[in-house]
């Protein structure tokens, strides 16, 4: 039986910040997709002693990225050795307090460990409430104030869902629809879900085939635009209907990074050649930029260059103030003009592998690394690490223990909001601010 608490259980260390947060503030959705940072000033350095408001403690482990709607942050966890339960948490931006807590059992249990995902896919948010989904195929639609508005077990209309490492694609919203990807071993399918009653509005299938990316929302010629890579190709759907537009084949190592938008039909790839290399001819063909066209009603894409010279991988690549910035598994950056494809520089950031896309706001970009490490550059044709912070955090028994680059504490997203940062661990949120003068 699910349950409900509102508790302040959360560690809070409570400093006195200068700035406050708005019930504007806003980070509705996965990378941060509709969110306005030019009046962003948020600090450069911060360490666990300084600059950090607070620090709240999480049930369970979580990968997914914070979402943030009218001064509140929304996350979400599964809890149990087996994911018995998903949760959502929901905490007061201002003060790190808990709001409230809402807890489900798991309709497709699956033993815990570091090669499954574990509440990878983010969430959404507006007004009206947050939408999540797990990768044991359920969806839940909460208010603000925490109480249920719908749930949808997906495993009761499709079956088993998610290939054997879970699932990574995050929700994406155009108006009063939600958009879910489903790309795994069995059959596949994009789906337009009503956020007022959890009903299909419009599903799509797609080839069979194994992928951790999320779908992102674009507006090339005014109209929605959902763009998808994955499984050797990208590919484009009508926002209105999900009756694909466009596709590009022929690519390889796309299947977890998500495209990044840095005009109206201008995109970034990533992709990753695999520990052991074998994607690295279809990863040197995808990593770049694309372009989508339209010639009376019909659209193509092309690609304007490559950035043969780098690689992502979990993270997708970012774009920020006329560059391009790729940064590979053990934190090699690749930097490019957007404009012409020309890489101005290569080097290593201090911050080490990075899980989470590096994040361009006030003229720097920020590139968190798995271990709670993070390199600030400043944003241009220059290499310029201008700070290197460290968050240490305790580990405690959700911490994978494997050995390798999978195992110990690992923080997987950020999120600008107002002045301030928030970097998500599995077990840890933490809000970086300006400390008063």
């Amino acid at each position: 039986m699910r349950r409900i608490t509102i508790t302040l259980s959360l560690v809070i260390s409570s400093l006195f910040i200068a700035n406050t947060c708005v019930a504007g503030d806003l980070w509705p959705s996965f990378l941060g997709v509709g969110t306005d940072l030019s009046n962003s000033t948020p600090s450069l350095t911060w360490s666990n002693e300084e600059n950090v408001a607070w620090t709240a403690n999480l049930p369970g482990y979580g990968q997914s990225s914070p979402i943030i709607q009218d001064g509140v942050v929304y996350l979400t966890q599964v809890i149990g050795p087996n994911k018995e339960e998903n949760a959502v948490v929901a905490i007061d931006l201002s003060s790190g307090e808990e709001k409230w807590r809402q807890t489900f059992p798991s309709s497709q249990p699956r033993k815990s460990s570091v090669y499954v995902s574990k509440a990878a896919p983010t969430g959404v948010a507006d007004t009206k409430g947050f939408y999540s989904f797990f990768e044991s195929g359920d969806l839940i639609a909460l208010s603000p104030a925490g109480e249920e508005l719908w749930t949808r077990k997906l495993t009761e209309e499709f079956g088993e869902i998610g290939p054997r490492h879970g699932l990574g694609g995050s929700l994406a919203q155009i108006g009063d629809q939600l958009i879910l990807l489903i790309d795994q071993e069995g059959p596949s399918f994009l789906m337009a879900i009503d956020k007022s009653n959890g009903k299909t509005v419009w599903k799509t299938d797609r080839e069979t085939g194994t992928a951790w990316s999320s779908p992102i929302i674009m507006h090339p010629f005014g109209d929605p635009q959902i763009v998808i890579s994955a499984v050797g190709s990208v590919a484009g759907y009508d926002g209105t209907n999900g009756k694909e537009l466009w596709r590009f084949e022929g690519l390889g190592g796309n299947n977890t990074p998500s495209p990044m938008p840095y005009a109206a039909n201008k995109f970034l790839l990533g992709a990753s050649a695999g520990r052991s290399g074998e994607d690295t001819e279809g990863a040197d063909k995808t990593n770049g930029a694309f372009e989508i066209v339209k010639e009376g009603d019909t659209y193509t894409v092309q690609q304007l260059w490559k950035a043969e010279k780098s690689s992502t991988s979990f993270n997708s690549p970012a774009a920020y103030q006329g560059y391009g910035y790729w940064v590979n598994r053990v934190g090699a950056l690749g930097c490019y003009d957007l404009e012409t494809g020309e890489m101005v520089y290569q080097k290593r950031v201090a911050s080490g592998s990075c899980w989470a896309t590096p994040l361009g706001v006030a003229g720097h970009i920020y590139f968190p690394g798995k271990t709670g490490k993070t390199s600030v550059l400043k944003a241009g044709p220059e290499f310029d690490e201008v700070a290197v912070n460290e968050l240490t955090v305790q580990a405690n028994a959700e911490t994978p223990t494997a050995q390798g680059p999978f195992g110990g504490v690992t923080f997987y997203a950020i999120a600008a909001v107002g002045n301030r940062l928030l970097l998500r661990s599995g077990q840890t949120l933490h809000c970086i601010s300006k400390q008063a003068e």
